[in-house]
């Protein structure tokens, strides 16, 4: 039977709702389990992002972003760690420029055997992919050195990897000996029991996303593939948006829908709020709710429009920060309408609260972000 949109989406719904119902002993776990990504693969979540070309169904930046971000959208309603992890894979497929819009002729042809080999492994079922970028203060040390081989090796620590104990790929970056700018590797985890040169070297004890498996790791000439032909970056700078937003939005958003709804059931229960600062709080709630689906949709929109790619940029940073924001007053707003049933540990509303704190931190950090709508900084 062949695959459609509209019937993954469907598969991913069903697949949350099952997560949703398992949600007490979800919350607060420490880790995920090899069942939940197998599962998340059953529904055919990543071929969304294979090409039509290869079998998939990922048809373009601005007719396929919307499916993808729904997709994870409801993952995040279900289980928020396994969200966060999913929502790197789409960003992994762009900054690469495998899912970038081009014409195959214009392409280097290493790089289109590399997207070929690496896209058709996604959709063969090989597994999720990561990102590991962060570096202590945000600088790139990593650095990369070439063998008489032909054979890629990279030194360094890494901050932060979300989802390492389950993706079979990671993306990651250093500075290749003799250049001066950071360049994209993969790390291939296929087989991380016989992996030599690669060490956690502090687990993820984070508040928020407390399964997400975020480890710091140390690189000690681990082998990788570099991505080839630094002129994709053209290929992506030329495009008007990105599919990377809509999909690093889409964890908060469905970490809030579940959370509204879930409040709207113990308002309507309790036949209505219990106070006159309840009111009030419940009513924020819902405005600041509402705000974050229209910050979602609207980076979803201009994806689809095809805007400038200078608006775009900018909507994107003011997204990321209304979205961070907007998010975690929604929760703090849940928990002054509803009291002190939130704290429980029982109660999804403390973990959802933490979560969306800790995703506020992700890349683009929100220092990054505020710094590049604010301008210039005067000395």
């Amino acid at each position: 039977m062949s695959l459609s949109v509209s019937g993954v989406l469907h598969d991913v719904e069903s697949l949350a709702q099952r997560f949703a119902s398992q949600r007490r002993q979800r919350s607060g776990a420490r880790e995920l389990s090899t069942d939940d990504f197998a599962a998340v693969a059953e529904t055919g979540f990543h071929q969304l992002l294979v090409p039509e070309e290869m079998g998939g169904l990922w048809s373009s930046t601005a007719l396929s972003t919307r499916a993808v971000a729904e997709a994870i959208s409801s993952l995040a309603a279900g289980d928020s760690s396994l969200a966060l992890i999913l929502s790197m894979e789409p960003v992994a497929m762009f900054v690469t420029g495998w899912l970038a819009d081009f014409r195959e002729e214009e392409a280097d042809a290493t790089w289109l055997r590399q997207r070929q080999k690496f896209l058709g492994l996604l959709g063969a079922g090989t597994g999720a992919w990561g990102v590991m970028l962060s570096e202590r203060d945000g600088v790139i040390r990593s650095t990369a050195k070439q063998d008489s081989n032909g054979e890629w090796s990279i030194s360094g620590v890494k901050s932060s990897g979300s989802g390492w104990d389950h993706v079979s790929f990671m993306l990651t970056n250093a500075i290749p000996e003799g250049e001066d700018r950071p360049e994209l590797f993969v790390l291939d985890l296929q087989n991380r029991t016989k992996l030599p040169g690669v060490t956690v070297n502090r687990v993820w004890d984070g508040h928020g996303m407390t399964a997400s498996g975020s480890h710091a790791v140390v690189l000690d000439n681990a082998l990788v593939h570099r991505v080839a032909w630094p002129g994709r970056q053209d290929l992506i700078n030329r495009m008007s948006s990105s599919p990377t937003i809509g999909s690093r939005l889409a964890p908060f958003v469905g970490i809030v829908r579940a959370a509204v709804a879930e409040a709207t059931e113990h308002v309507q229960a309790r036949g209505g709020t219990r106070s006159s600062l309840a009111s009030v709080e419940w009513a924020r709630a819902q405005a600041s709710g509402w705000l974050v689906e229209q910050a979602f949709e609207g980076v979803l929109h201009t994806t689809e429009i095809g805007a400038s790619s200078e608006d775009f940029v900018r909507m994107a940073h003011m997204a990321k920060l209304a979205v961070g924001e907007q998010a975690e007053h929604t929760l703090q707003h849940i928990s002054g309408a509803l009291g002190g049933l939130t704290y429980s540990q029982s109660s999804p509303f403390g973990w959802w609260h933490t979560d969306v704190r800790a995703m506020a931190f992700i890349r683009p950090t929100l220092a990054e972000t505020v710094d590049h709508l604010g301008g210039r900084l005067v000395s």
